[in-house]
């Protein structure tokens, strides 16, 4: 059984196109499915690295928090404290006993209405920095943070 173009039926003509369109629908579907998956699953990472970088948030905003309490509380302390002792060796007991806090603050000393200290020989001049001059300015015994000293 010979086969000539002439006996091929037309039907027969379109068997080999219709396996090649059904071939290329079905990898392009196969595509289409592995795109759309790889594409659920970045929106899925995102989302996930959202929530992740939202709880970091909320925990450093609760130690920050913390750690500006645990500060405010300890320099009331040094106040009252110096308020009824007035020796510099007051403060330094006060940070080296402090337990949990002691690490906040490495230095710490109180000056005059001109910005001078009181407490330590160094002769440290406040006079000239934010803290000072937001302290001397307005009334009160807010905290108020100023621009780091380095």
């Amino acid at each position: 059984m010979s086969l000539h173009p002439a006996t091929v039926s037309s039907t027969e003509r379109l068997i080999p196109v219709a396996i090649l369109v059904f071939c290329a629908a079905l990898s392009g579907g196969i595509w289409l499915a592995t795109l759309e998956r790889s594409e659920h699953e970045r929106d899925e990472a995102i989302e996930n690295e959202k929530r992740q970088n939202a709880n970091l948030a909320l925990a450093v905003e609760d130690h920050a928090i913390r750690t500006f309490q645990a500060t405010d509380t300890l320099l009331r302390r040094a106040i009252s404290r110096y308020g009824r002792d007035r020796r510099s060796q007051v403060l330094d007991d006060i940070i080296n006993t402090s337990v949990g806090e002691q690490k906040l603050i490495t230095y710490l000393g109180i000056a005059d209405e001109s910005g001078r200290s009181l407490t330590d020989s160094a002769a440290l001049d406040a006079s000239d920095r934010e803290y000072f001059l937001h302290h001397r300015d307005h009334a009160g015994d807010t905290l108020f943070i100023g621009k780091p000293v380095v």
